[in-house]
């Protein structure tokens, strides 16, 4: 799992660190992706073997508060993340 959270990294909610498992993308008003905890890829049996949206994730999404911005990277205040369990 070291590898994942070098890629996307991770996000923390709540005191619980969340792997984003893709980047982010502009969906409306909001940049989302998905996220799983380092306990619900072990349940999954490993992340080669996790099933969207068959195992337990996390919804992320991001409020867009800058869509003007040249640089996605300030598009949003990236550590201001919202995340819904969806089993």
């Amino acid at each position: 799992m070291s590898d994942l959270k070098k890629e996307y990294g991770t996000v923390t909610v709540d005191g619980q660190v969340i792997n984003i498992l893709q980047n982010p993308y502009l969906n409306g008003d909001v940049y989302r992706s998905v996220g799983m905890t380092d306990k619900q890829i072990e349940d999954a049996g490993g992340i080669d073997n996790v099933v969207l949206p068959c195992d337990s994730y996390y919804q992320l999404s991001w409020d867009v508060i800058n869509p003007n911005c040249e640089d996605e990277s300030e598009a949003c205040d990236w550590d201001d993340v919202s995340a819904e369990l969806c089993e």
